[in-house]
């Protein structure tokens, strides 16, 4: 090992983190990328989106360099990690360097770095592909200063992955830094231990006298001008005392033991960049302090700042490492991040939104019917098959017609909750829900009845089910159409997820390809000028179908199990246009659709959406002649 080395490093009070290299292969057979550029502060900043292959939007992971020069093309094999996890990238080079505009600065941790991340932020909200319920951020070493700084000003983190990121102030991280590297070239404990705590005394001299003695040790000293620690500031015109206000004081502790976002936080065993067992008790501390229910510390073994695997860590390890070498990510660390991301993007709901979902509402409640759930049979499928026994779908009874009274038709309107439902069924035919009602003595009601009534007897049972919105494809190939369409969502507490249950077409455990999600549709839909889907509901076609189911699919999910002819007014408009809706109601549209794609963790934002937009309350809407447009539909 070398005696010394000569690093390109200069500091005053910022801190020692570096960046790591990677090839790029060019593999891009799963993702496409697209250039991106946004101002910040009168300069363009150049970057690189990179976006899975496939249909909807993505979450995305913006990731933030460390210290010193940073190119986009330094995270490659990282950013390639992300895509394979399902997520959109976001990377730009920092000002100054490669495409973007601007002067870099060794005054890394200013506001402007915050602000940059800020912006993106704000550009990828808007962008068609990506989700903008799901940014997160990856960052590495200085990042982990940057990163908290914007969080202060930002509710639109939604994950946070810290690699090397120091856990307290920049000047005791960058004191440590001068100690350790010291040690690696052969400084004596002693020496270095001293070198580090004047360098601390600098910052905290309140005279030049002060400044001065703790200064010239550390200019003085051959080894600390090599490496480059200081930057001289000699004449007392040039000092001035150090404010505590300042960069080097600013402690990212005190945010994260604030945040609840989930947090995945990466130190390297050998890390002499940033002290790793510091840093782990401080990151673990912080987050139990916050109460934060979904964070993981992970220490990597022989490996270096970078979680690259090394020998020693030094820097004279880091810096003569071959391009290859830089690629040379500990498996361990990819893979963690890649299972943590694809849990991330299955939330469960919380104990709390189960037991919402347990309770009966206005709509479910059976009332004083509730004794005719007595001697049903266990099973779900039992129970469907018994609700298909009791319930006629119109479109089917539109086929039975001779079996019928005279004039029998949709009768939605007339049973509008499961005790109507129940006591019309009564007055029919007395026997019990067990029983097979004669066709003339069931009611004839719609998918979203049919829903309601398995919803009831359900959840009588304590048993969490919603009911859910979406558009069928069951019958897509031979009618070219998918049509809005009611079924439930029954949550399985063996597998620990929702199934889905059409009681209507008694399909149980149906494969959610076949019932394609309006948040799904409209962003797929909207996102596009080939439109060769055909979209049905009861207001319309196209946008109008997408956002009626939208809309009623946010209602069931809050709670609010609507009747499906209830629709905001600016739908059921005959000359309805999207371009009557302006910008900011066509954001609101957007920012649902995102919000339901993971509807777990955005519950309180889906709700705020409704209380503060008027326009998308519901507005009372005949039924009328719905079902023959439908069979005109089916028969064009």
């Amino acid at each position: 090992m070398k005696t010394s080395t000569s690093l390109i490093i200069s500091i005053t009070i910022g801190l020692f983190l570096s960046t790591s290299c990677n090839r790029n292969s060019g593999d891009t057979n799963l993702y496409s990328s697209e250039k991106i550029v946004f101002s910040f502060e009168q300069f363009d900043i150049s970057g690189e989106l990179s976006i899975p292959k496939g249909n909807g939007s993505f979450p995305i992971v913006i990731m933030v360099h460390g210290d010193g020069q940073a190119y986009m093309r330094y995270y490659s094999k990282i950013k390639k990690s992300f895509l394979k996890s399902g997520y959109a990238t976001l990377i730009w080079d920092k000002p100054g360097f490669g495409k973007s505009k601007g002067e870099f600065t060794n005054d890394h941790l200013k506001a402007e770095r915050a602000g940059i991340l800020l912006t993106a932020i704000g550009e990828m909200k808007n962008h068609p592909k990506i989700r903008a319920d799901k940014i997160g951020v990856w960052g590495i070493s200085q990042a982990g200063y940057v990163i908290p700084k914007a969080l202060e000003k930002t509710d639109d983190i939604s994950f946070m992955i810290f690699v090397g990121c120091g856990g307290e102030t920049g000047i005791q991280q960058t004191a440590y830094y001068i100690e350790t590297q010291m040690k690696c070239i052969g400084v004596p404990g002693k020496k270095a231990a001293k070198a580090a705590q004047n360098f601390i005394n600098l910052f905290y001299a309140q005279t030049f006298d002060d400044y001065y003695k703790s200064a010239k040790p550390l200019f003085d000293d051959p080894i600390i001008r090599e490496m480059g620690f200081v930057t001289a500031m000699w004449s007392e015109d040039q000092w001035k005392p150090m404010d505590k206000s300042k960069e080097g004081f600013y402690n990212p502790i005190s945010i994260i033991e604030k945040t609840k976002i989930p947090m995945l936080i990466f130190f390297g065993e050998l890390d002499k960049n940033v002290d790793p067992f510091q840093g782990m008790k401080a990151y673990q501390a912080a987050l139990e302090k916050a109460d934060n229910p979904h964070f993981e510390v992970k220490l990597i073994k022989d490996s270096d700042h970078d979680i690259i695997i090394s020998e020693t860590g030094c820097e004279t390890e880091r810096y003569s490492r071959t391009k290859e070498e830089w690629s040379n990510y500990h498996p361990e660390y990819l893979k963690m991040m890649e299972d943590w991301l694809s849990e991330l993007k299955n939330v469960k709901p919380s104990p709390e939104l189960l037991s919402q979902y347990c309770r009966q509402t206005s709509f479910t409640d059976p009332g004083e019917y509730a004794y005719m759930y007595d001697n049903l049979p266990e099973s779900t499928q039992e129970i469907c098959d018994l609700i298909k026994k009791q319930l006629i779908h119109p479109m089917e009874a539109s086929q039975i017609r001779d079996a019928l009274p005279e004039g029998r038709a949709s009768e939605d309107g007339d049973f509008p909750t499961v005790s109507d439902m129940l006591r019309g069924l009564l007055q029919r035919d007395s026997s019990e829900l067990t029983m097979e009602r004669r066709p003339e003595n069931r009611l004839i009601v719609a998918c979203y009845h049919h829903a309601l009534f398995l919803a009831s007897i359900l959840r009588h049972r304590n048993i969490p089910v919603r009911l859910k919105c979406g558009f069928a494809r069951y019958y897509e190939k031979e009618a070219k159409v998918r049509f809005g369409h009611i079924i439930c969502e029954v949550w399985d507490d063996d597998t620990q997820q929702w199934i889905l249950i059409d009681p209507d077409r008694n399909y149980i455990n149906v494969s959610k390809s076949r019932l394609e999600p309006p948040s799904e549709a409209w962003q797929n839909f909207y996102g596009t000028q080939h439109r060769s889907t055909r979209y049905v509901s009861l207001v319309g076609e196209g946008f109008q179908a997408l956002i009626h189911a939208l809309l009623l699919d946010q209602a069931f999910m809050l709670g609010n199990e609507r009747n499906y002819w209830h629709t905001p007014s600016f739908i059921i408009q005959e000359d309805f246009n999207l371009d009557n809706l302006d910008k900011g109601e066509i954001q609101i549209i957007d920012q649902i659709a995102a919000y339901m794609t993971e509807p777990e963790s955005n519950i309180s934002k889906l709700q705020k959406l409704y209380d503060d937009n008027p326009f998308i309350h519901e507005h009372k809407r005949s039924i009328m002649n719905y079902y023959e447009k439908i069979e005109a539909k089916l028969n064009e």
